[in-house]
């Protein structure tokens, strides 16, 4: 193939497909969005990530993939643009509905059952965005600043798990930038992917996000997205002409999107689309029970019930590129008056319980949330039902923490984002035809302050410092014995559990905790047995605890059972300031219950760095996790050459930039102000600045998805980005022009002359 076809390839072929391949991508994750030029059409909407994640369920998240590949083959897409990995830092990104909660682990585990799922019947998965993109404020141009650590830990953690287990055929690079450069052309970043985790698929932009085409190759970035109009075919062109650039990188990028085609274009069964009753089974799954005051729940089939609030909508997804036009559309009002539940009222009068359906604002790509708490509307219409004399059932919609406060509710449930079979699944657990069993992916916090990077976040003059370092979520909570409204992996159940008996066996370097549940109740419920491991006596700087293994099981009235839990050894493993891999010896003290902060049982075992030295020991009768957590944090192993500020042995009070630098063990970069091509649209001025915005909002308008999230988003977009999604109208000689005469050229020096004078 000659060198200047080879270069056309490189690119995509328009928003979809792929230059001289059958290939078509969709956006996803939980659900297939096509575009055509008749519009989006319609496909299942599942629940999305944060919903799944609360299930605990991985063989739930691989039936999900399963069913979204399906329905890929139906509409002849190859390519699903999911699942999205990146943590839950703050509970007010506007994404996170899209990634599967605070934990690393969790996190990463959901994501490769997902995976496993989609590329099971010859789709192909993209795991995204990669990396560090826990807020859509700036996301185009903010830098991600954060030690190594906590980048390890916590932020690649659920990208290295993906990868090593399920192999995604596509990984996706985010917007933002990292150590001086944009995620996808960072070659730190892409070799830790390609090298250290030995992935060897294909690695693509995200639409528009490149910034220099040549870097973005010499890094390992092989497809860009979109194509059709972008100059980088140019500048790969005079690269190589220059010598700057080896045509064996052109060679390995083609190699590897060759790899993606021959992947996803297998042999595919004709299949359909329509998965309603797995979307009513999967949501079912996720949702949350987070108070229950005299067991209000469940009601009885005759209960005379009325419905409030957002009764006439659904809430069922976030907004932006992952919005699906849903086969079956529902709400509130309309599954009640459809159902076999005639009792249902709609006026007060002679009702006793009123599920009363918070008015939220939907989350969204592009944009952060400004509030977590409830409004003054429904903070008032629930004041005035409860004055009434009305039992009230709170149901909660949204894609993550909110903070409740006091309200007045006798009962708290939260749906997440459940997709299009939420509403008869939330009936199924109203009336108790099935008990709750979601857990919490995430922390509730009682107020927004009490989350660790909330001084921080979101970022300030385009830089965000990750200054709480590993306190992120119950990491920050249950280190520093911080009280929540709802605690990490916690959630009731219409049975009553009891941890009876832990004990631990040591195999192969493995740890084995066998924990003893017995269902108490009366009614069958599933219980999601946790385990976490603590090490106070660490010589590096570690939260209290850490989930390590889970099991959802599930047990009849009075039953007992024995539930296994396997920590692999290099479950166990941290790493160092210099990012290296270490395993310390010492007492390692495994927890055992059904949330982050109740953990009624500990095992211990002594562990060693060498093989053969390892042995379980008895737990003194008088150890308490409370005992424990004060004695974690005399930080005695921590080894004063660490030179860790002493604020991360208290965190009572936010981390100023020269201690963060300490941590990091170098200065923070200068946040750099965007410069011509690199500038945000917003800033350009003039008596040009009129006719630029009306042609880049009708371009918006233009774009696929939200109207109002793609008028945002083109309105921050760097004009190079903007450029790259304009379907060729917005040329390179038209944006030096725009650059020249808005941003650097005869206006700027006209208005600075007239300022100084």
């Amino acid at each position: 193939m000659r060198r200047n076809k080879k270069i056309r390839y490189l690119e995509g072929d328009g928003y979809w497909l792929l230059k001289g391949s059958r290939l078509r991508l969709s956006d996803g994750p939980h659900g297939i969005r096509k575009e055509t030029p008749q519009g989006t059409l319609q496909a299942t909407c599942f629940p999305t990530a944060s919903a799944l994640a609360c299930s605990w369920d991985e063989k739930l998240v691989e039936l999900v993939g399963e069913s979204l590949a399906t329905e890929c083959i139906a509409s002849d897409v190859d390519v699903l643009l999911g699942p999205g990995v990146n943590l839950q830092r703050h509970p007010a990104c506007g994404r996170n509905f899209e990634y599967f909660g605070e934990d690393p682990l969790l996190s990463g585990k959901m994501a490769a059952a997902y995976i496993r799922g989609v590329q099971s019947k010859n789709v192909a998965a993209t795991l995204k965005h990669f990396a560090l993109n826990s807020q859509e404020t700036d996301r185009f141009l903010s830098e991600s600043v954060v030690d190594e650590r906590a980048l390890r830990e916590l932020y690649l953690m659920p990208f290295e798990i993906a990868v090593r287990e399920s192999n995604p055929w596509a990984v996706m690079t985010s917007y933002n930038r990292f150590e001086g450069r944009n995620a996808g052309e960072n070659k730190r970043l892409l070799d830790i992917l390609r090298y250290e985790w030995k992935y060897d698929g294909c690695v693509v932009s995200d639409w528009g996000s490149v910034e220099n085409r040549v870097l973005g190759l010499e890094a390992g970035m092989d497809l860009e997205m979109p194509g059709g109009s972008s100059p980088s075919a140019g500048e790969i062109k005079k690269a190589y002409r220059r010598g700057q650039l080896d045509e064996e990188l052109i060679d390995r990028a083609l190699a590897n999107i060759k790899k993606l085609e021959d992947r996803a274009g297998g042999v595919k069964r004709l299949s359909r689309l329509g998965h309603y009753s797995v979307a009513v089974d999967v949501a079912r799954e996720c949702m949350v029970l987070l108070k229950n005051d005299d067991d209000l729940l469940p009601l009885s089939s005759t209960e005379s019930v009325f419905l409030a609030g957002a009764i006439d909508e659904a809430q069922i997804q976030g907004l932006g590129s992952s919005k699906v036009e849903p086969l079956v559309t529902n709400t509130p009002l309309r599954q009640w008056r459809d159902s076999q539940y005639s009792h249902c009222l709609e006026q007060p009068d002679h009702a006793s319980v009123c599920l009363y359906f918070a008015n939220l604002p939907p989350d969204a790509e592009g944009y952060d949330r400004l509030s977590l708490e409830l409004s003054l509307e429904d903070k008032v219409a629930i004041d005035c039902l409860k004055n009434a004399g009305h039992a009230l059932v709170l149901i909660v919609q949204t894609g993550a923490p909110i903070a409740l406060g006091d309200v007045r509710a006798d009962a708290v449930l939260l749906m997440n984002y459940a997709g299009e079979g939420a509403y008869e699944a939330l009936q199924s657990i109203i009336y108790g035809i099935h008990s709750p069993s979601g857990r919490l992916c995430a922390t509730w916090t009682e107020r927004r302050t009490d989350v660790a990077s909330d001084p921080y976040f979101p970022s300030q003059d385009l830089q965000a410092q990750y200054r709480e370092s590993i306190y992120v979520g119950y990491r920050y909570h249950t280190t520093f014995g911080k009280s929540v409204a709802f605690p990490f992996g916690y959630g009731l159940t219409y049975g009553e559990f009891r941890y009876e008996k832990i004990d631990a066996e040591l195999m192969s370097g493995n740890v084995f905790m066998t924990v003893r549940v017995t269902n108490t109740g009366q009614r069958k419920a599933k219980e999601v047995v946790q385990a976490y491991v603590s090490f106070p006596d660490s010589s590096l700087l570690r939260p209290f605890c850490e989930l390590k293994a889970w099991a959802k099981v599930e047990l009849e009235p009075q039953e007992s059972r024995d539930v296994v839990l396997k920590i692999p050894r290099d479950r166990l493993m941290t790493y160092t300031a210099q990012g290296e891999k270490k395993y310390e010896s010492g007492v390692y003290y495994f927890l055992a219950g059904s949330n982050a902060r109740d953990l009624p049982l500990i095992a211990s075992a002594e562990l060693s760095d060498r093989r053969g030295g390892d042995r379980v020991i008895d737990v003194p009768d008088d150890l308490t996790v409370e005992r424990l957590r004060e004695r974690h944090l005399l930080f005695a192993g921590l080894e004063e050459s660490k030179n860790i500020p002493d604020i991360y042995k208290t965190m009572d009070r936010p981390v100023t930039q020269e201690e963060f630098e300490q941590l990091l063990g170098r200065k923070v970069p200068k946040p750099i102000t965007p410069q011509g091509v690199h500038a945000p649209l917003h800033a350009i001025r003039g008596p040009l600045r009129s006719l630029f915005l009306k042609i880049a909002l009708k371009r918006a308008d233009a774009m696929p998805g939200d109207r109002d999230m793609n008028r945002h988003t083109v309105l921050n977009m760097p004009l190079r980005a903007l450029a790259r999604l304009s379907d060729g109208i917005l040329s390179p000689g038209l944006l030096k022009l725009i650059v020249f005469l808005s941003l650097r050229g005869p206006y700027r020096v006209k208005r600075k002359r007239k300022l100084e004078g």
